[in-house]
C-alpha cells in the first residue's frame, strides 16, 4: 500500500533521500548533509513542501512542489519526484504523487505548473509528457572521461589560443 506523509527533518528521512537520489542520478550525487544544508539556507519567503513516498512501510521516493524562486509568480509552482528507478510500481507511485499534488495545489489556483528531468531518463520524461507537460528549455549533457581524454590532441589548438593572447 501507498502512503504520502511530510518530510520529517531526521537523519532517517535525509538518509532515504540521499539513497533514492543516487540511485536515481548516480553521476551527480547528493549526500544527507547536501540535502539538509539545501533545506537550512533555502529562502523562506518562498513556499516549499516536501513529502516522502512509502510503499508497505518503506520508503521508496520523495517529491516536492513550491514556489519559484528564481521565476517568482505566486501561482507558478514547481513539482518533482524522485523515486528508486527500478520498483516496481514506479509508475503508479509518480501517477499518484502527482494526482496528490494536483489536489493540494488546487486550492492556489495555479497558473503554471514546471518540472524537469535529465533527457537520458527517457521513462520519466515520458511521465511528464503524458500528464501534459512540455519541454520548453534544454540542457544537454555533456560530458569528459577525464581518463580517456588525451590533451596531446589538443597542442595545437592550445597553442593557437595561446598566440591569440587568451
Amino acid at each position: 500500500m501507498f502512503t504520502i506523509r511530510p518530510f520529517e527533518p531526521t537523519d532517517a528521512d535525509y538518509q532515504a533521500m540521499e539513497a533514492i537520489d543516487r540511485a536515481m542520478f548516480p553521476e551527480y550525487p547528493r549526500s544527507a548533509n547536501e540535502w539538509r544544508y539545501f533545506d537550512q539556507t533555502r529562502n523562506p519567503r518562498y513556499f516549499y513542501h516536501r513529502d516522502m513516498i512509502e510503499f508497505n512501510g518503506d520508503v521508496i521516493g520523495f517529491g516536492s512542489y513550491s514556489q519559484m524562486s528564481w521565476s517568482f509568480h505566486p501561482q507558478k509552482y514547481l513539482f518533482q519526484i524522485t523515486a528508486y528507478p527500478d520498483h516496481q510500481h514506479l509508475n503508479v507511485v509518480r501517477d499518484q504523487y502527482f494526482d496528490h499534488i494536483m489536489v493540494v495545489l488546487e486550492e492556489f489556483n495555479p497558473v503554471a505548473i514546471t518540472s524537469g528531468m535529465l533527457q537520458d531518463r527517457s521513462d520519466h520524461v515520458g511521465f511528464l509528457i503524458e500528464h501534459g507537460f512540455e519541454e520548453i528549455m534544454r540542457a544537454p549533457i555533456s560530458l569528459l572521461e577525464i581518463a580517456a581524454f588525451d590533451p596531446a590532441s589538443y597542442a595545437e589548438l592550445l597553442d593557437r589560443v595561446c598566440a591569440s593572447g587568451i
